[in-house]
């Protein structure tokens, strides 16, 4: 169970008749699974495991960090209800206090066209760039060349492209929704902002690229949030424990202290 949109019309997806119905129920966050306990019966709840999505982290190099930045990125579809507006509202904000400021948005969608024109009426064409689709071993590539990831959208679950920016370093910005919190800690990893704000997710992204030394401070806390508790290997030998007990008869617990 992943979310957003299955949360929005709870019934009719039957969430509630799919968890009853379950041997074991996988959730991809604490936020996930509270969702699934809004609808299903209390006996049901220790049948709700948590196993995360995750990334392998020997695939991502660290970004290193010594300079003042320049370089954003946005990775994921091309529609208003990923941010989009608002970081490119945010991006005229801070183009007076840096006028090389470069966002390179990776991906296509419904809105792709709308988004451009937005770009052109803000006066950003020198500062944007819409790359298109690309492959995961072409989004790791920019991966290494930026200097901030940011995510400021308004419906996730938890985003699989925030865990690759930090499995290679780059501190990220995003926004105070569902399950986000549970990856990012803000002030920590990186920083995590209302949705919808543009002033602050300005603000944000200022302070990161001004100071390397807590971009690099930040690469490094996220590095290691993603080996302990966002690592595909790690998730995928839980999620294989948490089938084989129910396959048994047995409960696992829903998510080991630590992880």
């Amino acid at each position: 169970m992943h979310g957003p949109y299955i949360f929005f019309e709870p019934y009719r997806w039957r969430i509630d008749e799919k968890i009853k119905r379950s041997l074991f129920v996988i959730c991809i966050s604490h936020f996930c699974r509270s969702q699934g306990m809004l609808f299903a019966p209390t006996d049901t709840w220790n049948r709700l495991h948590i196993v995360h999505c995750g990334v392998d982290p020997a695939l991502f190099n660290l970004v290193s960090h010594n300079q003042p930045g320049k370089q954003l990125l946005y990775v994921g579809r091309l529609a208003a209800a990923k941010g989009l507006p608002v970081l490119l509202e945010s991006l005229a904000m801070l183009k007076s206090s840096h006028p090389e400021i470069i966002l390179t948005v990776v991906g296509d969608g419904e809105d792709r066209a709308e988004l451009e024109q937005m770009t052109a009426r803000l006066e950003l064409n020198n500062n944007v760039k819409f790359v298109g689709y690309k492959s995961q071993a072409e989004v790791r590539e920019y991966m290494q060349e930026t200097d901030v990831f940011v995510l400021p959208s308004f419906a996730e679950g938890v985003p699989v492209s925030l865990m690759e920016a930090m499995a290679a370093g780059v501190p990220v910005v995003t926004t105070q929704i569902a399950g986000v919190s549970e990856l990012v800690e803000n002030g920590v990893s990186g920083y995590i902002v209302p949705a919808g704000d543009s002033t602050t997710l300005a603000e944000r992204i200022k302070t990161l690229l001004t100071e390397p030394q807590l971009r690099s401070q930040f690469g490094t806390a996220g590095r290691e949030k993603i080996e302990k508790e966002f690592n595909l290997n790690h998730e995928v030998a839980r999620f294989y424990r948490v089938m084989i007990a129910a396959l048994d008869g047995k409960i696992e617990s829903i998510r080991p202290e630590g992880f």
